[in-house]
Parts: structure tokens; C-alpha cells; sequence
């Protein structure tokens, strides 16, 4: 059985300048955090002499770095307005691995490995807003993000590694995910 679960987190500050009513540039800096675990676990037919267990590989990705993008307001109601956005940029990324076996013989060591590494995110949107006062907004859209040049759990799995107590960590892996959001 495989199990696998992600997580990202990301904050952002940036400089915004209008090219006439429907074009808002953005430039700026901005965080990125992608963690994720991957758990196989394993079952024999006959457990003896090795028993059931489980493998587990953990990675966590911080991205720090500049972006460009541009916000569109496609169609504007006044107090409803519809509209896209796109941003991408390239980020300096401290990744880490942490791989362990639990249950099965004979026992194994934690495994991990650190590096440091350049990755890129991109992101492209469509999204609502529609004005409840002159100061606030409710949105909702639906989001694309893409990461390129992380550690990815799968690619952490390094069977050969166990026993020898060394591990790698592979960063060039990528990943598309896509959703609503909200918030006021």
C-alpha cells in the first residue's frame, strides 16, 4: 500500500504598478514551503523471518526568491469583478530527507540528507471579487501552481541505502497541483 500527502504554504509581498484599468504589474519576493510524506507499507505472505512494516520517507522544501506576474481584470461590474492572474519565479531551495523503516528485521536507521538547490513555481488563476464595503472583498477562484527542482517524496524511497546508513537527496523532481480558493 502507498499512501502519499503534500502540503504547501506560501506568503508574498509585492510591488504593484496599473498599465490603465485592466493591467496591475506585480514584482516581489516571496515564500514557499512544500513538505510531504510518502508511507509504503508491506505485508508478506510468509512474514517470517523479516515480519510486516512500513517505509517511510518525509521531505520538506523552502523557497525564497523574487517573482514577476501580472493581475488581469478581465470583466468589471463595478461591485463584481472577474479576473486572472500569472506569476513565476526562480527561488534558491534548502530541502531535506528523512527516510526510516519501522517494524520488519533486522532494524534500520533513519536515513536523510540536506541541499541546497535552485527550483522555479509558477502560478496562473482565475478568480471573483465581489465588494461586500469600499475596504473589503470576498474571493474565490480556482489556482495552479507548479514547482520544478524540489525534493519530491517519492524520489526519496532509496532502498539500496538502508543498511549502509547513507542517503542522498534527489531535488529535481516537480509538482502540479490545482484547487479553489477563498478568503476575504
Amino acid at each position: 500500500e502507498y499512501v502519499t500527502r503534500g502540503q504547501i504554504k506560501s506568503a508574498e509581498c509585492n510591488y504593484r504598478w496599473s498599465q490603465g484599468r485592466r493591467i496591475i504589474w506585480l514584482a516581489g519576493f516571496r515564500w514557499i514551503e512544500w513538505n510531504e510524506t510518502a508511507t509504503v507499507n508491506y505485508a508478506f505472505e510468509n512474514p517470517d523471518p523479516f515480519g510486516d512494516g512500513a517505509i517511510q520517507s518525509r521531505v520538506g522544501n523552502d523557497l525564497y526568491g523574487g517573482q514577476l506576474g501580472c493581475r488581469l481584470r478581465l470583466w468589471d461590474l463595478g461591485k463584481w469583478q472577474v479576473g486572472g492572474v500569472g506569476k513565476a519565479g526562480a527561488y534558491g531551495n534548502t530541502a531535506f530527507q528523512r527516510t526510516i523503516v519501522a517494524g520488519g528485521l533486522p532494524p534500520q536507521p533513519t536515513i536523510g540528507a540536506t541541499a541546497d538547490d535552485m527550483a522555479f513555481f509558477g502560478e496562473v488563476g482565475v478568480n471573483s471579487t465581489l465588494w461586500l464595503t469600499r475596504r473589503l472583498a470576498w474571493r474565490a477562484g480556482y489556482n495552479f501552481f507548479w514547482l520544478e527542482g524540489v525534493a519530491t517524496a517519492a524520489q526519496q524511497l532509496p532502498l539500496g541505502s538502508f543498511g549502509t546508513a547513507t542517503a542522498s537527496i534527489n531535488t529535481s523532481g516537480s509538482v502540479f497541483l490545482q484547487g479553489f480558493s477563498t478568503g476575504i
